[in-house]
């Protein structure tokens, strides 16, 4: 059974199965929608081409995510399980615009392994942008859309670090990673204290340890 993928200049991408049985040749050709108009009922997802397994080559998707009214705002949350080629977002990356159309001011461009944080957008339009080259695809992404509700809490989710931190830290300053976050958080060690390594974790801002 060969699965391979259709042209895909169309919006829809096409997939087609091949199967020899009992000397008779079966064709199944099924959807894998590539872009879409959204207009929010209630929260739902979406997801890049073939998702969870590799997305195909040479894609562009564009979904235009649109809340009810116009006074509305949209969140946007990824699924952890994120996985884009990763050479500088330069080929294979997600886009997010806030608004309806490219000319739209973006909200962050992201590839790679670590799902984007939470997004809420300005007005009541999200554009989604996934691009795809010829070679080194991923798994891609999964997206969780809804209206934002005020005072609505964000989960943030949890990413692994850039670099693990080793099993005691005794320096007196160093650099701490959260994902979403562009700029780094100092912390400070006296004495002998340390942080155990862990395999994921989030910016929690401090100034010294009590012992």
């Amino acid at each position: 059974f060969n699965i391979f993928p259709w042209p895909t200049h169309h919006p829809t991408v096409f997939l087609c199965g091949i199967s020899l049985l009992n000397n008779y040749l079966y064709l199944f050709l099924f959807a894998d929608k590539c872009g879409d108009n959204i207009e929010i009922t209630s929260a739902d997802y979406l997801t890049s081409p073939g998702y969870p397994k590799s997305y195909p080559p040479s894609q562009q998707c564009m979904w235009v995510i649109s809340a009810p009214d116009p006074g509305q705002k949209i969140l946007i949350n990824f699924n952890p399980h994120f996985d884009l080629e990763d050479r500088d977002c330069k080929y294979d990356y997600v886009e997010v615009f806030n608004g309806g159309d490219e000319q739209a001011p973006t909200l962050g461009k992201f590839c790679g392994k670590i799902a984007p944080s939470p997004i809420i957008s300005s007005g009541s339009q999200l554009l989604i942008k996934f691009v795809s080259d010829y070679e080194s695809p991923g798994a891609g992404f999964s997206v969780r859309y809804e209206v934002f509700k005020t005072g609505q809490k964000v989960q943030h989710t949890l990413t692994p670090l850039k670099r693990p931190l080793s099993t005691t830290l005794g320096t007196n300053g160093g650099q701490v990673y959260c994902n979403g976050w562009n700029g780094m958080e100092r912390y400070q060690t006296h004495g002998n204290q340390g942080i155990k390594h862990m395999e994921t974790m989030c910016l929690i801002p401090f100034h010294s340890f009590q012992s």
